[in-house]
């Protein structure tokens, strides 16, 4: 092994390289003869010899390097390993976690759809729709289209219109069109036996060889299953899916300093209110309706709740029975949501 240019003389740095600057000078077609001497800038590298240093002090750096040669070499890098592997194992911890909380989220949502009633054909489609109302037919067709798009997962079960189906108001003729959308996605499925556990949390085929290892990680598997259809069962009993699949969408301003400076008032003024009530914005690609105005004495501000329009009309939830804590109401600060309206 070559020692570093530093821990080596001039003399020896020219001898190294005088073979291969002789070779390059050949190829040039000049010709060294025996001893004949190179032209190189070796002696460059006398500024940063060791071997220039005097004894003394050349002896007393490598006697720091030696003291020091376990704790630096040896227990630093050994250490920094450690810190690294534990920062990619805690990232691989956190990445299976937010996985699993994606597969009950999942899971939650086909629940919710798999006890709808479904269409298994024409007739029974029929005979859902018999006799009823204008809203009673709009939300018996988009149930049926939310069933195929959650618990079957086929992202488009019938053709796509602008405005959407599944929000909004229908007029009769649109809901007449839906229908027949709704009556030829019936018709080309084929009907299968419904599974008694939601598709989310099925057990996973496996396959009629499997090494040690993998066998001891399907049965991991199924375990964590199990667990997680107790927890669902148990979730839905409660009532405590609603937080699971409520928006993720976060109030910026919330997590920001309190607002204590220049507030004149703890209560929005009429001006404020008659202002924002019923106010529409748009943020993320969501449609929010402003459903109040109040002062927040913990957060010591003005806070706005608002709520996703869309997922109210489609479920036919009315403005009046919604409140802070439904599934569909968010709340920020007041600036915030003036900001957002404003653009």
């Amino acid at each position: 092994m070559r020692r570093s240019h530093m821990l080596q003389s001039a003399s020896e740095i020219k001898s190294r390289a005088r073979k291969e600057k002789k070779r390059k000078l050949a190829q040039r077609g000049q010709k060294v003869g025996y001893g004949e001497d190179i032209e190189d800038d070796s002696d460059k590298w006398e500024l940063v010899s060791l071997l220039s240093w005097p004894k003394e002090e050349r002896f007393a750096l490598y006697r720091s390097v030696k003291a020091n040669f376990k704790e630096e070499c040896v227990n630093k890098p050994h250490k920094q390993k450690q810190e690294h592997d534990k920062e990619k194992y805690d990232r691989k911890v956190a990445a299976c976690e937010k996985a699993k909380r994606l597969l009950f989220k999942g899971a939650v949502k086909q629940a919710l759809w798999f006890k709808r009633e479904r269409a298994i054909s024409t007739a029974s489609l029929n005979k859902m729709l018999k006799g009823a109302t204008h809203a009673q037919m709009v939300r018996v067709l988009r149930d049926q289209v939310n069933i195929r798009r959650y618990v079957d997962d086929i992202t488009d079960p019938i053709s796509k219109r602008v405005g959407g189906w599944l929000s909004g108001k229908l007029s009769p003729e649109l809901v007449i069109e839906l229908r027949g959308h709704v009556g030829k996605m019936v018709k080309e499925e084929k009907f299968t036996t419904p599974p008694s556990i939601v598709p989310a949390l099925q057990s996973e085929s496996t396959p009629a060889y499997l090494s040690k290892f993998a066998s001891q990680l399907s049965v991991e598997r199924e375990a964590e299953l199990v667990k997680l259809r107790v927890q669902l069962d148990k979730c839905l009993a409660d009532g405590s899916f609603k937080a699971l699949i409520s928006s993720n969408k976060a109030p910026k301003a919330l997590k920001a300093k309190k607002r204590r400076q220049g507030q004149k008032s703890k209560e929005p003024t009429v001006a404020e209110q008659a202002a924002l009530s019923g106010s529409v914005f748009n943020d993320d690609g969501i449609t929010w309706t402003v459903l109040k105005v109040q002062w927040d004495d913990a957060l010591d501000s003005i806070i706005v709740f608002y709520y996703d329009s869309d997922s109210a009309q489609r479920e036919l939830i009315d403005a009046d029975s919604l409140h802070e804590d439904h599934e569909y109401v968010e709340h920020s600060s007041l600036e915030e949501v003036l900001s957002w309206i404003a653009s």
